[in-house]
């Protein structure tokens, strides 16, 4: 846990404990109906600060952390005789069917670009590359898919 996270966590416990012993002398030398008032206001406000907290997290889940992870994929030199798909990043549910009616011609063959770096670090490039093959069927290429992935076949 870094430094500033220990304070806030220490912060949050002070807090809370002073808190506390307010509570209690006020129900002693008041009465306990307005402490249980007081009480009442700070446990809604809370939970407020909770779920406000929840919806936070949530959503910075859903940003990767190493930054913005680039997927690139080639065919080069090759012939796909059906459907040439290439599906580079998806950030949550994949359903990948065949399409109705024809099939798509494939795409023109790349030159890769030989200056790319190739790194694993989370802000680096993914990269697949098709070469120097012959498929009779399809092609699919799936970069990345950071929820679940259905994919329906020919039957």
């Amino acid at each position: 846990m870094t430094s500033w996270k220990k304070g806030l966590a220490w912060g949050g416990l002070t807090l809370g404990a002073a808190t506390a012993c307010g509570l209690i002398i006020v129900a002693i030398v008041v009465d306990l109906d307005t402490a249980d008032r007081i009480a009442s206001i700070i446990g809604a406000v809370c939970g407020l600060a909770a779920i406000c907290i929840s919806i936070l997290t949530l959503v910075r889940a859903r940003i990767p952390a190493g930054g913005v992870h680039e997927v690139s994929q080639e065919v080069e030199g090759s012939t796909i005789r059906k459907n040439n798909t290439m599906i580079g990043r998806v950030g949550g549910y994949l359903r990948y069917g065949r399409p109705q009616g024809g099939t798509a011609p494939a795409s023109p063959p790349r030159t890769p670009n030989p200056s790319s770096p190739v790194s694993n670090s989370p802000d680096s490039t993914t990269k697949q590359r098709l070469s120097n093959s012959e498929i009779d069927g399809d092609n699919l290429h799936i970069g990345q898919v950071e929820g679940d992935a259905d994919i329906e076949r020919e039957p």
